[in-house]
């Protein structure tokens, strides 16, 4: 019969002394043990807070990065920071013309920083690109600001009629 392997006995490599590591002054030579069992601190305080620093540190390395732009516009958008948002929303739709989701999105943010013209410009662009949903911009609150506006019912219209055909 042929030989059997040896098991090994699991070893930590790094041997914890937890009552130490929680006691240690941070700055001193075990500190940095107890900073693994510190909650993590997070910027002003909250998630998006944390989202942004996180998606923002990437947009600096790669200025063009489509999936952090997208989601750093609804963190934007979701704190309140509409002009951010409508930076974000504008650079998307540039790096994706043919989107209608990009042209939609930033329909949005022109909305809701005031600028009606563009942003029924850019609800016409994202239904022409291929955009169908109707119930959907119907309740999106982001485009409140339009919907007294004679241009929504006109839109509207010419969204349900490219949905039928």
């Amino acid at each position: 019969m042929g030989r059997r392997p040896k098991r090994r006995r699991s070893r930590s490599l790094l041997p914890l002394d937890i009552q130490r590591a929680f006691a240690a002054d941070p700055g001193s030579e075990d500190g940095w043990v107890r900073c693994l069992f510190e909650p993590i601190k997070i910027p002003g305080g909250t998630k998006d807070d944390l989202e942004v620093e996180f998606w923002e540190s990437i947009i600096r390395r790669n200025p063009d990065h489509v999936d952090a732009l997208t989601i750093l516009g609804e963190v934007y958008t979701r704190r309140g920071d509409y002009r951010k948002g409508l930076d974000a929303d504008i650079r998307l739709a540039r790096l994706k013309p043919n989107s209608c989701t990009a042209h939609y999105n930033l329909a949005c943010s022109y909305a809701l920083t005031g600028q009606k013209k563009f942003a029924f410009e850019e609800l016409a662009k994202s239904i022409e690109l291929g955009y169908r949903d109707a119930e959907h911009m119907r309740r999106d609150r982001d485009l409140d600001a339009l919907k007294d506006d004679p241009r929504w019912k006109v839109l509207m219209e010419k969204l349900e009629e490219k949905a039928r055909g």
